[in-house]
């Protein structure tokens, strides 16, 4: 059933709000050295609007995936719920089956989101520093392989090896799966959302809405209404 006893548990509210500030201050931190030595490249003229909805998009449903993560390992360190039993808020889903098709998906999301910005820097002319690449190439390695430990556990899952499986850094280095996918969860949150940032894609979000309410306001009156209609008809 819903876990309702969280959202009673100060506590966990606690929790959540250090959550939300650590991904704030962490994305703060990121951007603190190259904000100083580098200027955000400029991409908004090659930048198609649907690829930025698709990145505001996933950066938001990866913060709340990660808020999944984090309730988990409230029920784990905090109440002492094993593992196995700490399922977080989408208890109703199949544990390795959830995980493994958020993460493929968001992985081949911020791949297109990401090849589209190299792309619309070859285009604007902007030459790539290794700022630049540190931030739109470290998610790959780092979310490659946590698809790597996914794809390992649906494996055993699907062969009905085990519900909740094991991954491949957990056996070899003894830490829990759940602590290990926090980290995970929380890095590819990070460097996405630090590029975000960087590159100005919420005012850009926002400019490009504001454009199209701006242009729907002139077709709007332009159009001639019913009864300069019917009095054209008249005359």
């Amino acid at each position: 059933m819903f876990p309702m006893y969280l959202f009673r548990d100060s506590g966990f509210w606690l929790f959540s709000a250090l959550y939300v500030l650590a991904v704030i201050g962490a994305v703060r931190l990121m951007l603190w050295y190259p904000r100083r030595v580098s200027k955000a490249p400029d991409v908004r003229t090659f930048f198609p609007t649907w690829v930025v909805i698709l990145f505001t998009y996933l950066v938001i449903e990866q913060f709340f995936h990660q808020a999944e993560h984090v309730s988990q390992m409230y029920q784990f360190s905090f109440l002492g719920i094993p593992a196995k039993d700490a399922h977080g808020f989408v208890w109703f889903l199949d544990d390795e089956w959830n995980h493994f098709t958020f993460n493929s998906l968001y992985f081949i999301g911020i791949s297109v989101v990401f090849v589209m910005i190299l792309r619309a820097m070859t285009r604007a002319g902007i030459r790539k520093n290794a700022v630049h690449l540190f931030f739109l190439i470290a998610f790959w390695p780092v979310e490659g392989w946590h698809m790597v430990e996914h794809t390992y556990r649906i494996t055993q899952h699907a062969q009905g090896l085990c519900e909740q499986c094991v991954g491949i850094l957990d056996p070899l280095t003894g830490i829990n799966r759940l602590l290990i996918h926090f980290w995970f969860n929380f890095t590819v949150l990070l460097l996405p959302a630090a590029v975000y940032v960087w590159f100005g894609m919420f005012p850009l979000l926002r400019s490009r809405f504001s454009g199209w309410k701006k242009r729907g306001r002139a077709q709007t009156a332009l159009q001639p209404t019913r009864a300069s209609l019917v009095l054209r008809y008249l005359r």
